[in-house]
């Protein structure tokens, strides 16, 4: 019934897509998805944050340490160690 129809749709939407035009739309679709979205009250983008300088014991001796925790609620832990 309408197959010349779809098929000459087909065609002109293709012909203006090309694939790294169509790589490129995907890419940005899907980095934008990556992104959280941005809080305007809030200097960390979402939760509000409790940081405390700490000292931490180690066999060599005490190593200074910077703390950062979100102020409600139980999250995972992240340890950054600079190896220099």
């Amino acid at each position: 019934m309408c197959d010349e129809d779809t098929e000459q749709d087909a065609q002109t939407f293709s012909n203006s897509l090309s694939r790294r035009r169509f790589s490129a739309l995907a890419s940005g679709a899907a980095v934008s998805l990556l992104v959280p979205p941005l809080n305007a009250s809030s200097k960390s983008g979402g939760a509000e944050l409790v940081e405390n300088d700490v000292t931490v014991t180690t066999p060599d001796g005490e190593s200074d340490c910077y703390f950062v925790h979100p102020a409600e609620g139980r999250h995972p832990g992240v340890i950054l160690w600079p190896d220099i």
